[in-house]
């Protein structure tokens, strides 16, 4: 169980307890990353030899770039707009997003979408701190969209921010690169999996509105950079394909199931 940053609530102890019980009972465990393998080895003391390491997959049918589809500002080194798509709250990052753009030089004109919805009413309070700094009018709320849609505004966006404080893997960012985006991340355990630092985007540390604030200025007013990112980005996710995801799952169910068959036979060969 990682140790939550200052910003964010405790995970509940009734949490650990389960999760170890699982870890404790399981024939096999598949994770994400080797990343995450070790936190499991670390925070619960699991069993290396039961882990399977499976990266998750990204419907490239639904993420991928379209001809003639271009990003809201492309080309443009003092214009751009940044979209955050996900659940909003403390852990996800949207805050740090929020804070950057207030710090921008006066010279950029950037937007910040964040499309999701919280169930706690957080995003509202996001509104409240953009409307202190001055910035009301460059932040705008969107209510969750269909996978197909969600690809479209990837497509168009000039950059797709993740600037979340841990992630197992880092789905969100993986189909904003496979739409052809140009993506920022935190350097944190699955987004590092997740993306290609100067490659297929580009990694943030530390997690604070200054650093990100530089992130954003830097991308913005580098177009060709976005470009070559995102082109990056959309043939790296070709590698990750939901069908390839599956047919290494199998292959973990059918080694359980005859891990299994075979521990009961050696039980019953005993007895």
């Amino acid at each position: 169980m990682r140790a939550a940053p200052p910003d964010e609530p405790k995970e509940p102890h009734a949490r650990y307890e389960s999760e170890h019980r699982v870890l404790e009972h399981a024939a096999l465990t598949i994770v994400n990353t080797s990343l995450e393998g070790q936190q499991l080895q670390d925070y619960y003391g699991a069993d290396s030899a039961r882990m399977r390491v499976i990266a998750p997959g990204v419907d490239t049918g639904i993420f991928h770039p379209l001809p003639g589809v271009h990003a809201e500002h492309e080309g443009s080194d003092t214009h751009a707009r940044v979209v955050f798509a996900g659940r909003p709250q403390p852990l996800k990052g949207p805050h740090i997003l929020v804070e950057a753009l207030a710090l921008l030089p006066a010279d950029l004109h950037v937007e910040l979408d964040i499309i999701g919805k919280s169930s706690s009413g957080y995003e509202l309070d996001l509104l409240a701190r953009a409307r202190d700094l001055g910035i009301a009018d460059r932040v705008h709320l969107h209510s969750p969209v269909p996978a197909d849609i969600l690809a479209d505004i990837f497509r168009r966006a000039d950059i797709v921010a993740s600037p979340s404080s841990s992630e197992s893997f880092g789905l969100v960012a993986l189909e904003a690169q496979a739409s052809g985006a140009a993506v920022l991340a935190t350097d944190a355990d699955g987004l590092r999996f997740a993306i290609e630092n100067h490659k297929t985007g580009l990694l943030v540390a530390p997690r604070t509105p200054q650093r990100w604030a530089v992130a954003i200025e830097r991308l913005v007013r580098a177009p060709r950079l976005r470009l070559t990112l995102g082109a990056n980005a959309a043939a790296r996710a070709r590698s990750f394909s939901w069908e390839a995801t599956a047919r290494k799952t199998l292959c973990v169910y059918s080694e359980a199931i005859t891990g299994c068959h075979l521990a009961q036979e050696r039980t019953e060969g005993s007895a």
